[in-house]
Protein backbone atom coordinates (compact mmCIF):
# COMPACT_ATOMS: atom_id res chain seq x y z
CA UNK A 1 0.00 0.00 0.00
CA UNK A 2 1.79 3.59 -0.73
CA UNK A 3 0.92 6.60 0.94
CA UNK A 4 -2.15 7.87 2.47
CA UNK A 5 -3.46 11.15 4.20
CA UNK A 6 -6.35 12.06 7.01
CA UNK A 7 -7.28 15.28 7.31
CA UNK A 8 -9.58 15.94 10.08
CA UNK A 9 -11.51 19.43 10.55
CA UNK A 10 -12.64 18.57 14.91
CA UNK A 11 -15.53 19.98 15.87
CA UNK A 12 -14.83 22.65 18.96
CA UNK A 13 -17.51 24.48 18.34
CA UNK A 14 -16.31 28.16 17.96
CA UNK A 15 -12.67 27.15 17.68
CA UNK A 16 -10.09 25.68 15.13
CA UNK A 17 -8.77 22.35 15.34
CA UNK A 18 -7.50 20.30 12.39
CA UNK A 19 -5.60 16.82 12.87
CA UNK A 20 -3.06 15.27 9.74
CA UNK A 21 -1.89 12.10 9.95
CA UNK A 22 0.35 10.27 6.75
CA UNK A 23 1.68 7.09 6.65
CA UNK A 24 2.37 4.52 4.34
CA UNK A 25 1.43 0.77 6.60
CA UNK A 26 4.04 -0.75 3.81
CA UNK A 27 7.05 0.91 5.00
CA UNK A 28 5.79 2.08 8.51
CA UNK A 29 6.57 5.36 8.09
CA UNK A 30 3.99 7.73 9.62
CA UNK A 31 4.10 11.48 10.88
CA UNK A 32 1.35 13.32 12.34
CA UNK A 33 -0.05 17.26 12.85
CA UNK A 34 -2.33 18.56 15.63
CA UNK A 35 -3.48 21.89 14.80
CA UNK A 36 -4.90 24.05 17.30
CA UNK A 37 -7.26 21.98 19.70
CA UNK A 38 -10.53 24.66 20.37
CA UNK A 39 -11.02 26.47 24.05
CA UNK A 40 -10.38 24.22 27.20
CA UNK A 41 -13.68 23.31 27.20
CA UNK A 42 -12.68 20.61 24.56
CA UNK A 43 -9.24 19.48 25.30
CA UNK A 44 -10.88 15.82 26.27
CA UNK A 45 -12.67 15.92 23.14
CA UNK A 46 -10.03 16.68 21.19
CA UNK A 47 -7.73 14.19 22.80
CA UNK A 48 -9.88 11.41 22.26
CA UNK A 49 -10.18 12.15 18.50
CA UNK A 50 -6.34 11.81 18.17
CA UNK A 51 -6.11 8.58 20.03
CA UNK A 52 -9.02 7.82 18.01
CA UNK A 53 -6.93 7.85 15.46
CA UNK A 54 -3.60 7.27 15.85
CA UNK A 55 -2.50 3.22 15.62
CA UNK A 56 -2.25 2.08 19.52
CA UNK A 57 1.03 2.49 20.81
CA UNK A 58 1.77 6.00 18.33
CA UNK A 59 2.61 9.27 19.61
CA UNK A 60 1.55 12.73 18.24
CA UNK A 61 3.95 14.11 16.90
CA UNK A 62 3.27 17.88 16.48
CA UNK A 63 1.30 20.31 17.82
CA UNK A 64 1.04 23.38 15.77
CA UNK A 65 -0.49 26.77 17.35
CA UNK A 66 -1.72 28.89 14.70
CA UNK A 67 -2.18 31.97 16.92
CA UNK A 68 -2.35 32.56 20.89
CA UNK A 69 -6.30 33.35 20.54
CA UNK A 70 -8.06 30.92 23.30
CA UNK A 71 -10.07 29.11 20.76
CA UNK A 72 -7.26 27.89 19.42
CA UNK A 73 -3.93 27.29 22.15
CA UNK A 74 -6.20 26.71 25.02
CA UNK A 75 -7.04 22.90 24.28
CA UNK A 76 -3.44 22.75 22.96
CA UNK A 77 -2.24 23.91 26.14
CA UNK A 78 -4.85 21.67 28.53
CA UNK A 79 -3.57 18.60 26.65
CA UNK A 80 0.23 19.22 27.36
CA UNK A 81 -0.98 20.05 31.52
CA UNK A 82 -3.01 16.56 31.03
CA UNK A 83 -0.04 14.65 29.74
CA UNK A 84 2.17 15.98 32.53
CA UNK A 85 -0.10 14.81 35.00
CA UNK A 86 0.00 11.43 34.13
CA UNK A 87 4.44 11.84 33.97
CA UNK A 88 4.10 12.73 37.80
CA UNK A 89 2.09 9.53 38.16
CA UNK A 90 4.53 7.73 36.97
CA UNK A 91 7.10 8.83 38.66
CA UNK A 92 4.73 8.75 42.13
CA UNK A 93 4.40 4.66 41.04
CA UNK A 94 7.65 3.95 40.11
CA UNK A 95 9.15 5.13 44.00
CA UNK A 96 5.58 3.32 45.25
CA UNK A 97 6.12 0.33 43.73
CA UNK A 98 9.94 -0.14 44.61
CA UNK A 99 9.48 0.21 48.33
CA UNK A 100 6.04 -2.15 48.48
CA UNK A 101 8.72 -4.46 46.69
CA UNK A 102 10.40 -4.55 50.24
CA UNK A 103 7.26 -5.74 52.18
CA UNK A 104 6.85 -9.28 53.12
CA UNK A 105 3.06 -8.96 54.13
CA UNK A 106 0.45 -7.43 52.67
CA UNK A 107 0.38 -4.86 55.03
CA UNK A 108 3.91 -4.00 54.96
CA UNK A 109 3.25 -3.76 50.86
CA UNK A 110 0.83 -0.90 51.38
CA UNK A 111 2.70 0.69 54.09
CA UNK A 112 5.73 1.07 51.95
CA UNK A 113 4.12 1.89 48.50
CA UNK A 114 2.12 4.76 50.84
CA UNK A 115 5.36 5.67 52.11
CA UNK A 116 6.98 5.88 48.57
CA UNK A 117 4.30 7.86 47.76
CA UNK A 118 4.03 10.45 49.57
CA UNK A 119 8.39 10.88 49.74
CA UNK A 120 7.84 11.27 45.60
CA UNK A 121 5.79 13.95 46.32
CA UNK A 122 7.97 15.95 48.20
CA UNK A 123 10.92 15.29 45.78
CA UNK A 124 11.99 11.80 47.08
CA UNK A 125 12.29 10.05 43.71
CA UNK A 126 15.22 9.91 41.43
CA UNK A 127 15.90 11.37 38.20
CA UNK A 128 18.43 11.53 35.13
CA UNK A 129 20.23 14.73 36.35
CA UNK A 130 18.77 14.31 39.64
CA UNK A 131 19.93 13.06 42.61
CA UNK A 132 19.18 9.37 43.50
CA UNK A 133 19.34 7.41 46.19
CA UNK A 134 15.06 7.43 47.13
CA UNK A 135 15.71 4.29 48.73
CA UNK A 136 18.81 5.17 50.92
CA UNK A 137 16.96 8.36 51.77
CA UNK A 138 14.01 6.94 53.35
CA UNK A 139 15.99 3.65 54.99
CA UNK A 140 16.22 5.49 58.09
CA UNK A 141 12.54 5.04 58.63
CA UNK A 142 11.81 1.96 56.18
CA UNK A 143 12.56 -0.80 58.78
CA UNK A 144 10.34 0.73 61.34
CA UNK A 145 7.47 1.75 58.60
CA UNK A 146 7.59 -2.61 57.77
CA UNK A 147 7.73 -3.30 61.64
CA UNK A 148 4.31 -0.65 62.84
CA UNK A 149 2.59 -1.97 59.88
CA UNK A 150 2.92 -5.61 60.48
CA UNK A 151 1.02 -4.41 64.71
CA UNK A 152 -2.06 -1.77 62.82
CA UNK A 153 -5.61 -3.69 62.84
CA UNK A 154 -6.25 -2.92 59.50
CA UNK A 155 -5.64 -2.18 55.96
CA UNK A 156 -5.95 1.62 55.84
CA UNK A 157 -4.50 2.29 59.47
CA UNK A 158 -1.09 0.30 57.90
CA UNK A 159 -1.36 2.31 54.63
CA UNK A 160 -1.60 5.10 57.45
CA UNK A 161 1.53 4.04 59.62
CA UNK A 162 3.49 4.42 56.21
CA UNK A 163 3.22 8.02 55.03
CA UNK A 164 2.97 9.16 58.62
CA UNK A 165 6.42 7.14 59.48
CA UNK A 166 7.85 8.43 56.73
CA UNK A 167 7.16 12.15 57.26
CA UNK A 168 8.96 12.45 59.63
CA UNK A 169 12.88 11.67 57.89
CA UNK A 170 11.40 13.96 54.77
CA UNK A 171 11.31 16.61 57.48
CA UNK A 172 14.68 16.05 58.76
CA UNK A 173 16.04 16.28 54.91
CA UNK A 174 15.75 18.74 51.86
CA UNK A 175 14.43 17.12 49.05
CA UNK A 176 16.33 15.25 46.52
CA UNK A 177 14.79 16.74 43.91
CA UNK A 178 12.02 19.21 43.05
CA UNK A 179 8.97 18.95 45.02
CA UNK A 180 5.80 17.30 43.21
CA UNK A 181 3.86 18.83 45.41
CA UNK A 182 3.79 20.18 48.94
CA UNK A 183 0.22 20.02 49.82
CA UNK A 184 -0.19 17.49 52.68
CA UNK A 185 -3.63 16.92 52.03
CA UNK A 186 -2.91 15.76 47.92
CA UNK A 187 0.12 13.88 49.34
CA UNK A 188 -2.03 11.75 51.68
CA UNK A 189 -4.54 11.29 49.14
CA UNK A 190 -1.61 9.89 46.78
CA UNK A 191 -0.40 7.89 49.49
CA UNK A 192 -3.42 6.27 50.17
CA UNK A 193 -4.64 5.40 46.86
CA UNK A 194 -0.94 3.75 46.23
CA UNK A 195 -1.10 1.76 49.55
CA UNK A 196 -4.22 0.26 48.25
CA UNK A 197 -3.94 -0.24 45.31
CA UNK A 198 -0.29 -1.92 46.31
CA UNK A 199 -2.46 -4.35 48.72
CA UNK A 200 -4.83 -5.36 45.90
CA UNK A 201 -2.85 -5.95 43.11
CA UNK A 202 -0.14 -7.72 45.14
CA UNK A 203 -3.35 -9.67 46.66
CA UNK A 204 -4.94 -10.40 43.31
CA UNK A 205 -1.42 -11.66 41.68
CA UNK A 206 -1.16 -14.02 44.10
CA UNK A 207 2.20 -12.21 46.10
CA UNK A 208 0.79 -11.11 49.39
CA UNK A 209 4.05 -12.12 51.18
CA UNK A 210 6.14 -10.42 48.83
CA UNK A 211 9.27 -12.33 46.42
CA UNK A 212 6.62 -10.62 43.20
CA UNK A 213 8.94 -11.66 40.03
CA UNK A 214 8.78 -8.39 37.90
CA UNK A 215 5.56 -9.12 35.94
CA UNK A 216 3.53 -9.04 39.17
CA UNK A 217 5.94 -5.31 39.91
CA UNK A 218 4.65 -4.10 36.41
CA UNK A 219 1.13 -4.73 37.26
CA UNK A 220 1.02 -2.98 40.26
CA UNK A 221 3.22 -0.09 38.78
CA UNK A 222 0.49 0.42 36.09
CA UNK A 223 -2.01 -0.19 39.01
CA UNK A 224 -0.64 2.51 41.41
CA UNK A 225 0.16 4.82 38.46
CA UNK A 226 -3.82 5.14 37.43
CA UNK A 227 -5.37 5.04 41.14
CA UNK A 228 -2.34 7.99 41.85
CA UNK A 229 -3.61 9.72 38.63
CA UNK A 230 -7.02 9.88 39.28
CA UNK A 231 -6.09 11.97 42.96
CA UNK A 232 -4.12 14.26 40.44
CA UNK A 233 -6.43 14.94 37.86
CA UNK A 234 -9.11 16.21 40.94
CA UNK A 235 -6.53 18.66 41.85
CA UNK A 236 -5.78 19.59 37.62
CA UNK A 237 -6.17 22.93 36.06
CA UNK A 238 -9.81 23.03 34.41
CA UNK A 239 -9.86 21.41 30.98
CA UNK A 240 -6.74 19.07 31.86
CA UNK A 241 -8.68 16.62 34.33
CA UNK A 242 -8.57 13.91 31.83
CA UNK A 243 -6.28 10.63 30.80
CA UNK A 244 -4.00 10.89 28.17
CA UNK A 245 -2.01 7.48 28.62
CA UNK A 246 1.42 9.82 28.08
CA UNK A 247 0.47 10.33 24.13
CA UNK A 248 2.05 13.69 24.07
CA UNK A 249 5.56 12.83 26.34
CA UNK A 250 7.34 13.35 22.88
CA UNK A 251 5.68 15.79 20.77
CA UNK A 252 6.85 18.44 18.89
CA UNK A 253 5.63 22.18 19.80
CA UNK A 254 5.35 24.50 16.86
CA UNK A 255 4.58 28.08 16.98
CA UNK A 256 5.96 31.68 15.94
CA UNK A 257 6.11 32.40 19.83
CA UNK A 258 4.71 36.37 19.51
CA UNK A 259 1.21 35.65 17.72
CA UNK A 260 -1.70 37.33 19.27
CA UNK A 261 -4.53 40.55 19.10
CA UNK A 262 -3.49 44.22 18.31
CA UNK A 263 -2.97 46.68 20.57
CA UNK A 264 -0.49 46.30 24.38
CA UNK A 265 -2.67 44.31 26.61
CA UNK A 266 -4.24 41.65 24.41
CA UNK A 267 -0.06 41.35 22.84
CA UNK A 268 1.15 40.70 26.58
CA UNK A 269 -1.43 37.90 27.11
CA UNK A 270 -0.44 36.49 24.06
CA UNK A 271 3.07 36.60 24.33
CA UNK A 272 2.20 34.88 27.64
CA UNK A 273 0.51 32.24 26.66
CA UNK A 274 3.26 31.21 24.07
CA UNK A 275 5.65 31.26 27.64
CA UNK A 276 2.62 29.09 29.18
CA UNK A 277 3.21 26.83 26.19
CA UNK A 278 6.46 26.36 26.36
CA UNK A 279 7.11 25.79 29.94
CA UNK A 280 3.98 23.51 29.50
CA UNK A 281 6.46 21.50 27.08
CA UNK A 282 9.30 21.59 29.61
CA UNK A 283 6.67 19.49 32.24
CA UNK A 284 5.11 22.78 33.86
CA UNK A 285 2.10 22.22 35.62
CA UNK A 286 -0.51 22.56 38.27
CA UNK A 287 -1.54 20.84 41.17
CA UNK A 288 -4.04 22.41 43.26
CA UNK A 289 -3.35 25.98 41.85
CA UNK A 290 0.56 25.53 42.68
CA UNK A 291 3.02 25.35 39.87
CA UNK A 292 4.90 22.04 39.49
CA UNK A 293 6.70 20.56 37.35
CA UNK A 294 6.94 17.10 35.59
CA UNK A 295 10.32 15.04 36.15
CA UNK A 296 12.18 14.18 32.82
CA UNK A 297 10.37 15.86 30.67
CA UNK A 298 11.98 16.76 27.43
CA UNK A 299 9.48 17.83 24.42
CA UNK A 300 10.94 20.36 21.34
CA UNK A 301 9.60 23.63 20.53
CA UNK A 302 9.73 24.45 17.25
CA UNK A 303 9.42 28.70 16.67
CA UNK A 304 8.52 29.34 12.85
CA UNK A 305 9.13 32.93 11.93
CA UNK A 306 9.73 34.76 7.87
CA UNK A 307 12.91 32.54 7.63
CA UNK A 308 11.61 29.78 7.55
CA UNK A 309 8.51 30.46 5.12
CA UNK A 310 8.27 27.33 2.64
CA UNK A 311 9.88 25.01 5.22
CA UNK A 312 8.43 21.52 5.19
CA UNK A 313 7.60 20.82 8.52
CA UNK A 314 5.81 17.49 9.12
CA UNK A 315 8.64 15.64 8.78
CA UNK A 316 11.45 18.05 8.56
CA UNK A 317 11.08 19.52 12.18
CA UNK A 318 11.18 18.84 15.95
CA UNK A 319 13.43 16.28 17.79
CA UNK A 320 14.06 13.57 14.54
CA UNK A 321 13.87 16.06 11.69
CA UNK A 322 14.48 13.74 8.02
CA UNK A 323 13.36 15.30 4.54
CA UNK A 324 9.97 14.28 3.55
CA UNK A 325 10.25 10.54 1.84
CA UNK A 326 9.71 10.56 -1.69
CA UNK A 327 6.19 10.61 -2.78
CA UNK A 328 4.78 11.58 0.97
CA UNK A 329 2.23 14.10 1.81
CA UNK A 330 3.89 17.32 3.21
CA UNK A 331 2.82 20.29 5.14
CA UNK A 332 4.43 23.45 3.91
CA UNK A 333 4.55 26.97 5.78
CA UNK A 334 3.04 29.52 3.72
CA UNK A 335 3.14 32.45 5.94
CA UNK A 336 3.90 33.73 9.28
CA UNK A 337 4.34 36.96 11.00
CA UNK A 338 2.03 38.89 7.83
CA UNK A 339 4.55 37.85 5.78
CA UNK A 340 4.08 35.00 2.87
CA UNK A 341 6.53 32.90 0.95
CA UNK A 342 7.70 33.75 -2.14
CA UNK A 343 6.25 37.34 -2.41
CA UNK A 344 7.76 40.74 -0.33
CA UNK A 345 4.40 41.80 0.31
CA UNK A 346 2.91 42.03 3.63
CA UNK A 347 -0.67 42.02 4.68
CA UNK A 348 -2.80 42.99 7.55
CA UNK A 349 -6.58 42.42 7.75
CA UNK A 350 -9.99 44.06 8.37
CA UNK A 351 -11.05 41.47 11.31
CA UNK A 352 -12.40 42.15 14.65
CA UNK A 353 -9.61 40.63 16.61
CA UNK A 354 -6.77 40.87 13.86
CA UNK A 355 -4.36 37.80 13.92
CA UNK A 356 -3.10 38.27 11.41
CA UNK A 357 0.97 37.24 12.46
CA UNK A 358 -0.53 33.57 12.44
CA UNK A 359 0.71 30.57 10.78
CA UNK A 360 -0.92 29.42 7.72
CA UNK A 361 0.18 26.06 6.20
CA UNK A 362 -0.35 24.60 3.18
CA UNK A 363 -0.56 20.60 2.47
CA UNK A 364 0.61 19.00 -0.58
CA UNK A 365 0.07 15.25 -1.85
CA UNK A 366 1.17 14.89 -5.37
CA UNK A 367 -1.32 17.27 -7.29
CA UNK A 368 -3.66 17.73 -4.07
CA UNK A 369 -3.64 21.15 -1.94
CA UNK A 370 -5.41 21.93 1.11
CA UNK A 371 -4.93 25.40 2.63
CA UNK A 372 -5.61 26.48 6.47
CA UNK A 373 -4.78 29.67 7.62
CA UNK A 374 -6.14 29.89 11.26
CA UNK A 375 -7.58 33.21 11.88
CA UNK A 376 -5.43 34.57 8.79
CA UNK A 377 -7.36 37.43 6.97
CA UNK A 378 -8.42 37.55 3.31
CA UNK A 379 -5.61 39.51 2.20
CA UNK A 380 -3.06 36.99 3.67
CA UNK A 381 -4.96 34.36 2.41
CA UNK A 382 -5.27 35.94 -1.49
CA UNK A 383 -1.23 36.08 -1.45
CA UNK A 384 -1.06 32.31 -0.26
CA UNK A 385 -3.10 31.71 -3.11
CA UNK A 386 -1.32 33.77 -5.89
CA UNK A 387 2.41 32.04 -4.29
CA UNK A 388 0.65 28.60 -4.54
CA UNK A 389 -0.58 28.89 -8.04
CA UNK A 390 2.34 30.55 -9.55
CA UNK A 391 5.50 29.11 -7.90
CA UNK A 392 6.67 25.73 -6.77
CA UNK A 393 6.89 24.95 -3.17
CA UNK A 394 10.37 23.91 -2.70
CA UNK A 395 11.29 19.76 -3.17
CA UNK A 396 12.12 18.43 0.69
CA UNK A 397 14.41 15.73 -1.84
CA UNK A 398 16.77 19.43 -3.11
CA UNK A 399 16.69 19.64 -6.75
CA UNK A 400 14.03 21.70 -8.54
CA UNK A 401 10.90 23.18 -6.99
CA UNK A 402 7.88 20.91 -7.30
CA UNK A 403 5.29 22.24 -9.94
CA UNK A 404 2.64 24.88 -8.66
CA UNK A 405 -0.52 23.73 -7.50
CA UNK A 406 -3.35 24.09 -10.61
CA UNK A 407 -5.92 24.57 -7.92
CA UNK A 408 -6.04 24.19 -4.08
CA UNK A 409 -8.71 21.39 -3.73
CA UNK A 410 -9.94 22.28 -0.25
CA UNK A 411 -9.66 24.36 2.32
CA UNK A 412 -10.47 25.35 5.91
CA UNK A 413 -11.87 29.10 5.33
CA UNK A 414 -10.06 31.41 7.70
CA UNK A 415 -11.88 33.26 11.19
CA UNK A 416 -14.46 30.79 11.67
CA UNK A 417 -16.44 31.76 8.39
CA UNK A 418 -16.40 35.38 9.07
CA UNK A 419 -16.52 37.71 6.38
CA UNK A 420 -13.14 38.94 7.00
CA UNK A 421 -11.67 35.45 6.13
CA UNK A 422 -12.36 33.93 2.52
CA UNK A 423 -12.95 36.28 -0.31
CA UNK A 424 -14.15 35.83 -4.18
CA UNK A 425 -10.25 36.86 -5.20
CA UNK A 426 -9.38 33.77 -2.93
CA UNK A 427 -11.98 31.68 -4.56
CA UNK A 428 -10.99 32.41 -8.36
CA UNK A 429 -7.27 32.20 -7.90
CA UNK A 430 -6.99 29.03 -5.45
CA UNK A 431 -10.43 27.15 -7.51
CA UNK A 432 -11.13 24.93 -4.62
CA UNK A 433 -13.73 22.52 -4.96
CA UNK A 434 -14.57 21.93 -0.72
CA UNK A 435 -14.82 24.67 2.15
CA UNK A 436 -14.95 23.32 5.76
CA UNK A 437 -15.68 25.93 8.37
CA UNK A 438 -15.52 25.40 11.99
CA UNK A 439 -17.85 27.47 13.46
CA UNK A 440 -20.31 27.86 17.08
CA UNK A 441 -22.04 30.39 19.08
CA UNK A 442 -19.67 33.26 19.63
CA UNK A 443 -19.49 34.32 23.41
CA UNK A 444 -20.38 37.99 23.06
CA UNK A 445 -23.44 39.37 24.77
CA UNK A 446 -23.61 41.95 21.73
CA UNK A 447 -23.18 39.19 19.08
CA UNK A 448 -21.74 41.12 17.00
CA UNK A 449 -20.19 38.00 14.73
CA UNK A 450 -22.04 35.26 14.12
CA UNK A 451 -19.96 32.27 12.63
CA UNK A 452 -20.62 31.82 9.87
CA UNK A 453 -21.45 35.18 8.23
CA UNK A 454 -24.11 34.57 5.12
CA UNK A 455 -21.78 36.43 3.27
CA UNK A 456 -19.34 33.86 3.30
CA UNK A 457 -22.23 31.01 2.65
CA UNK A 458 -23.43 32.85 0.02
CA UNK A 459 -19.97 33.69 -1.68
CA UNK A 460 -18.92 30.13 -1.39
CA UNK A 461 -22.63 28.87 -2.67
CA UNK A 462 -22.68 31.25 -5.37
CA UNK A 463 -18.68 30.38 -6.75
CA UNK A 464 -19.22 27.79 -9.42
CA UNK A 465 -16.48 25.50 -8.46
CA UNK A 466 -17.31 25.00 -5.23
CA UNK A 467 -18.80 21.68 -4.76
CA UNK A 468 -19.36 21.06 -0.75
CA UNK A 469 -19.13 23.04 2.30
CA UNK A 470 -18.69 21.35 5.45
CA UNK A 471 -19.31 22.95 8.84
CA UNK A 472 -18.78 21.18 12.21
CA UNK A 473 -21.59 23.47 13.79
CA UNK A 474 -23.49 26.30 12.73
CA UNK A 475 -25.97 28.25 15.93
CA UNK A 476 -27.38 30.96 13.58
CA UNK A 477 -30.17 30.51 10.36
CA UNK A 478 -28.73 30.86 7.27
CA UNK A 479 -30.05 30.00 3.84
CA UNK A 480 -28.76 27.00 1.87
CA UNK A 481 -28.43 25.01 5.17
CA UNK A 482 -31.45 23.32 7.00
CA UNK A 483 -32.53 25.79 9.72
CA UNK A 484 -33.34 23.84 13.66
CA UNK A 485 -32.48 19.95 14.12
CA UNK A 486 -34.17 19.31 10.89
CA UNK A 487 -31.98 17.35 8.61
CA UNK A 488 -28.41 18.05 7.40
CA UNK A 489 -28.62 17.13 3.85
CA UNK A 490 -28.27 19.79 1.29
CA UNK A 491 -31.08 22.01 1.41
CA UNK A 492 -32.62 21.92 -2.62
CA UNK A 493 -30.42 24.09 -4.41
CA UNK A 494 -27.53 24.05 -1.83
CA UNK A 495 -24.09 22.96 -1.24
CA UNK A 496 -23.75 22.83 2.60
CA UNK A 497 -23.79 20.29 5.03
CA UNK A 498 -23.87 21.02 8.97
CA UNK A 499 -22.10 18.24 10.66
CA UNK A 500 -22.97 15.43 13.30
CA UNK A 501 -26.41 16.29 14.90
CA UNK A 502 -25.84 20.43 15.59
CA UNK A 503 -27.34 20.27 19.60
CA UNK A 504 -26.86 23.06 21.52
CA UNK A 505 -26.17 20.77 24.24
CA UNK A 506 -22.55 19.92 24.49
CA UNK A 507 -22.72 16.05 26.36
CA UNK A 508 -21.94 12.59 25.80
CA UNK A 509 -25.37 11.73 23.82
CA UNK A 510 -24.15 15.00 20.97
CA UNK A 511 -23.33 13.56 17.86
CA UNK A 512 -20.10 15.60 16.77
CA UNK A 513 -19.45 17.51 13.79
CA UNK A 514 -16.22 16.08 13.63
CA UNK A 515 -15.29 15.59 9.00
CA UNK A 516 -12.63 14.41 7.58
CA UNK A 517 -10.42 13.99 4.01
CA UNK A 518 -9.25 10.75 3.15
CA UNK A 519 -7.35 10.49 0.32
CA UNK A 520 -4.55 7.90 -1.55
CA UNK A 521 -1.26 8.70 -3.71
CA UNK A 522 -3.84 7.60 -6.43
CA UNK A 523 -6.59 9.90 -5.57
CA UNK A 524 -3.71 12.90 -5.49
CA UNK A 525 -2.90 12.33 -8.21
CA UNK A 526 -4.73 14.46 -11.12
CA UNK A 527 -7.45 14.34 -12.08
CA UNK A 528 -7.92 14.40 -7.92
CA UNK A 529 -10.36 12.57 -6.15
CA UNK A 530 -10.97 11.92 -2.28
CA UNK A 531 -13.67 10.92 0.17
CA UNK A 532 -15.06 13.44 2.63
CA UNK A 533 -16.74 11.29 5.88
CA UNK A 534 -18.90 12.99 8.70
CA UNK A 535 -21.96 11.39 10.57
CA UNK A 536 -25.48 12.34 10.22
CA UNK A 537 -27.49 13.54 13.14
CA UNK A 538 -28.03 9.96 13.72
CA UNK A 539 -24.97 9.06 13.98
CA UNK A 540 -24.60 7.10 11.16
CA UNK A 541 -21.62 7.66 8.52
CA UNK A 542 -22.09 9.74 5.26
CA UNK A 543 -19.23 8.91 2.69
CA UNK A 544 -19.28 11.81 0.07
CA UNK A 545 -16.81 10.74 -3.05
CA UNK A 546 -15.61 14.61 -4.43
CA UNK A 547 -13.52 14.61 -8.33
CA UNK A 548 -11.99 17.64 -9.04
CA UNK A 549 -11.84 18.12 -12.25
Amino acid sequence: MAWEMLISTVDVRQGDCSLIIAENEQTSQRRSMLIDAGTQDFAETVHDYVDLRLPQGHTLDHMLVSTYSEEHYEGLLCMLWADNMHRVAEVIAEVATREAALGTSDKQQAACAAAGAYAACFGGYDMTGGQAGVTGWVANQAATIRAQADTRATLNAAIASGHTGVAANLNAAPPLNPVLTNLQRVAQAVAFAAGDDAWYTFDDEGFPNGNAPQATLDEVRKGIRDSVLTELLKEAPPGARFETGGAYATTNIIDNGTVGDNGPGPRQAAIAAARWMVDAAAGAVFIAGRPARAPGVARTVTRLTPPNLGAEILWNSGPHPVPAPAGAPGVFLVATEGNVWHTTQTFTGAVSVSQTDGLGMVVRFNDYFHYTGGDLPWAGSELVATAVTTYGLPNPQGGQPLPPATKIASFKCGVHGDDAGTSDAFLNTARPAVAFISSGKVIDPLQLSQSPSQKIVDRLHDNALIQRIYLTHCDYPRTYRPGGNAPRRPVPGGKATVCGDNSATDNTQHVRGHVFITISAIGATAPVAFVVTYKASDGSAIFDRIYVP
